[in-house]
């Protein structure tokens, strides 16, 4: 893990925050818990960063990392991370049925930490592949098929008429898409 860089940014976006907890109330959703944590592969404190073009408040194009790299060179805070193991047992889950992920590189390392969840609750996972912010994060789309084929998951390409298309180590893919991810042993 990076050493923390702790004292050098503010807490992530607490207007965000607010204005999800805003919307959650105002549609009367029961059934949300908002975590003010990241997910990894390991309990710690990272940085964010952003693009150096997004400006500080409500505006948010959805690319903050926990890489610098790929035009997000621009500290804005220190968060906290935990593993997805660790906040399910922490949440007391009793049943995942789907996760998606998509956190601009970071999806190999969610999946690294929720490998008991994931063998435990065995969800659906709809997520993000984009080999640009794999590279940036040290690893490439290949990775990370390796690493869901291992833990007994298969990834599949959406294509726009709904039918289900396997990706494979061969596969072309968008410059960005997302998988839907199943246990092999689930059916469709």
């Amino acid at each position: 893990m990076r050493p923390s860089r702790a004292g050098r940014g503010r807490r992530a976006g607490p207007e965000l925050r607010a204005a999800l907890a805003l919307n959650v109330d105002l549609n009367g959703f029961d059934n949300v818990t908002i975590v003010s944590s990241a997910l990894g592969d390991r309990a710690g404190t990272l940085p964010l960063f952003a693009q150096d073009a997004v400006v500080e408040g409500f505006q948010n194009e959805g690319t903050a990392s926990l890489w610098a790299g790929h035009e997000r060179g621009r500290l804005v805070a220190e968060v906290s991370v935990e593993t997805l193991d660790a906040l399910a047992r922490r949440l007391g889950l009793a049943r995942v049925d789907l996760i998606k992920i998509d956190v601009e590189g970071g999806e190999r390392a969610v999946i690294g930490g929720g490998r008991e969840t994931l063998r435990r609750f065995a969800p659906m996972m709809l997520v993000e592949l984009s080999d640009e912010n794999f590279r940036t994060c040290g690893y490439t789309t290949a990775d990370l098929l390796a690493d869901l084929h291992h833990i007994g998951y298969e990834a599949f390409l959406i294509e726009a008429d709904g039918r289900e298309r396997p990706i494979g180590p061969a596969t072309a893919l968008p410059r960005v898409c997302n998988a839907l991810c199943r246990p092999v042993s689930s059916k469709t």
